[in-house]
């Protein structure tokens, strides 16, 4: 079977034999639908004279007889003997039906039943009928009814038309069941190699693959273009056949016009077949080349246009078919309709925008959302298509990965407070017992000065040991939120005063001058008394520790914006190479030299603290200046 397929000879062969089985087909077909249509297969016996073909004979020179032969007869009679090319135009139709040259005869009557001619003598006839035509009267001035009685003579004597459709049909009603037969015999065989040249399209020999070369690489849809093409030009042909015509004639002309249009059809057949083997029915089309060319102009489009820029082009391109559609529907009377469409066109428009721009408000909503910090926002995506879900999505994925690293990050930092806490807890236990005993050494009778003189480095580093240790475990408790705040309300400028009465003498030893401005009235702020006093404690301990001896330590209370804000304002004694933010990270110190007493851990306490009791801490450094605000929001 695959040598069939593959066999180059076999399938020419096939091509050539379905061209002849078309033709035979066709002849016989056509035979076959003529012997029909003259009542071949429904006769019994032979009988010309009962058939169509002597009938459509007979009407074919009714016709002429009334609209050609009449009417040059007429003319001749008004015009006279003069026109000699009228007069010899009515000799040849007199001699056409003379019975001398046909067996056709007729009798014409005007209305009312007179005959105005005659070509009717005492004979036999084998077919009778009469015809009724219109003729205009310009005497009248209108049409006139004629009725032709026409009659074929029996038996014929003239050797005309009538005579050659009578051996026609006498060979056709002795043939007409071997046409059948032939027509039904060759169809069956075009079929079957039909389907033959189908299989075997595209396949050669020596590769498995579907050989789609030469005429079959032409747009599929250009070769159905051309099959309509041939088969409007064969309905034209076929229409020409009135059956009054040499049947011969049309016979070959219908044969060589369908074998035509067989055998680009057959190429047709062949190449859709070779196409749907190789997959590529529709991309080897224009319709697809078209398609794809648009729609990568699109992508280009859409790729290089913004968002908002992308929304738009699809609103315009959903705006402009809609136009397109809506001219297209419409004809010069129906302006009306046309106007509706229009507006019918906008309200589309209008309505895909605002469409958009309610699911565009989601997403920004969500965007501020998680801009405020909510971790825990999500945009709902139900409701959005294409760009804008694609968008949403990636906002919940990155608002997912936000909360991962902060999960992450607060663990990381709740296991280094535990550790710090638990580590100072066990540090602390033994410390306490070093204190004591370094405590009853000093009470012990020691005569060596330089055992005294370890004695008291023993004590002041133990006690410099036990304040870290208190400000890690204190760090740690405020950075984590474990630790107890009791809110309430405080008088800020009463508490900042009580804080000068507690530090001035302190800081007229190290030769500094505390100046405090403060409004009369009450500045009353929601905090924690004692966790506020540990945040000022710091603060006014680190002016004593860093400040510029010599200098002014300012610290100011005012309210801005329904704010208490607390400025605390001194000179540095060391060069501060160090933003405020880096400050208030722990165990950084503005002292690069770290030989003074200080952790490290003040500001950072100050911070944790000041934020437990929802308030703010900035530092602020510039040059010397070293500058902190502590702000709360004011009570009314």
């Amino acid at each position: 079977m695959k040598g069939i397929i593959y066999s180059w000879p076999i399938k020419i062969t096939a091509v050539i034999l379905s061209l002849l089985m078309c033709i035979v087909s066709t002849a016989s077909i056509m035979g076959t639908a003529v012997f029909m249509s003259m009542g071949l297969y429904s006769q019994q016996e032979w009988n010309y004279y009962a058939t169509s073909l002597c009938e459509n004979r007979t009407y074919y020179n009714a016709r002429m007889v009334i609209y050609e032969y009449y009417l040059a007869y007429q003319m001749y009679e008004k015009e006279g003997a003069g026109d000699r090319s009228r007069q010899q135009e009515l000799e040849w139709y007199e001699k056409k039906f003379s019975n001398e040259n046909t067996n056709f005869r007729f009798r014409i009557e005007e209305e009312g039943g007179e005959a105005i001619s005659t070509y009717q003598d005492d004979e036999s006839y084998g077919f009778e009928t009469e015809y009724m035509f219109e003729i205009y009267s310009e005497e009248l001035g209108k049409d006139i009814q004629h009725t032709i009685h026409c009659y074929v003579v029996d038996p014929m004597t003239a050797n005309d038309e009538y005579q050659t459709d009578m051996y026609w049909y006498g060979e056709g009603f002795r043939y007409r069941y071997t046409v059948l037969n032939l027509a039904i015999a060759a169809s069956v065989f075009l079929i079957v190699l039909c389907i033959y040249l189908i299989c075997a399209a595209g396949h050669k020999r020596g590769t498995e693959e579907i050989y789609a070369g030469g005429l079959h690489k032409l747009p599929f849809d250009f070769l159905t273009g051309l099959v309509i093409l041939g088969g409007f030009c064969l309905m034209g042909l076929l229409e020409t056949m009135n059956g009054y015509g040499d049947l011969l004639t049309d016979l070959i002309r219908a044969c060589v016009g369908v074998t035509g249009i067989f055998a680009l059809g057959l190429f047709y057949v062949m190449s859709l077949a070779v196409r749907c083997k190789n997959h590529y029915l529709w991309k080897g089309t224009i319709v697809y080349r078209c398609y794809r060319g648009i729609k990568e102009m699109i992508i280009r489009l859409y790729q290089n246009r913004s968002f908002l820029g992308k929304a738009l082009l699809w609103i315009l391109l959903a705006g402009a078919s809609t136009f397109i559609i809506g001219v297209m529907c419409i004809d010069e009377n129906s302006a009306g309709a046309f106007l509706f469409y229009i507006l019918f066109a906008c309200v589309v428009a209008a309505s895909l925008a605002m469409a958009f721009q309610l699911r565009y408000k989601k997403i920004r909503q969500g965007i501020q959302k998680i801009a405020l910090g909510d971790l825990n926002a999500r945009v709902d995506t139900k409701g959005l298509y294409g760009e804008l879900k694609e968008q949403a999505e990636n906002l919940n994925s990155i608002n997912e990965a936000v909360r991962a690293a902060v999960e992450k990050q607060l663990k990381s930092e709740r296991m280094k407070t535990e550790l710090i806490t638990n580590v100072s807890h066990d540090i602390k236990t033994p410390l306490t017992s070093i204190v004591n005993y370094v405590d009853l050494l000093k009470k012990q009778e020691v005569q060596d000065e330089t055992a005294k003189e370890y004695i008291e480095v023993l004590e002041r580093q133990s006690i410099r040991l036990k304040k870290l240790i208190e400000d890690l475990i204190e760090a740690s408790k405020a950075s984590s939120g474990n630790i107890a705040v009791n809110m309430g309300r405080l008088d800020m400028t009463e508490l900042l005063k009580q804080l000068l009465g507690e530090y001035s003498d302190r800081l007229k030893e190290h030769n500094l001058e505390l100046v405090l401005t403060a409004p009369e009235y009450e500045m009353p702020v929601m905090a924690d008394g004692q966790l506020l006093w540990r945040v000022f404690d710091n603060l006014l301990s680190n002016v004593q520790k860093y400040s510029q001896a010599g200098t002014r330590v300012y610290l100011d209370v005012k309210e801005e914006e329904g704010c208490a804000v607390i400025t605390f304002r001194n000179i540095s004694r060391y060069a501060l190479n160090i933003s405020g933010e880096e400050l208030m990270e722990r165990f950084v110190r503005g002292d690069s030299s770290r030989h003074t007493e200080g952790s490290g851990l003040g500001l950072s306490i100050a911070k944790s603290l000041t934020e437990l009791m929802n308030g703010r801490f900035d530092i602020l450094v510039d040059g010397d200046l070293f500058k902190v605000q502590v702000i709360f929001n004011k009570l009314v």
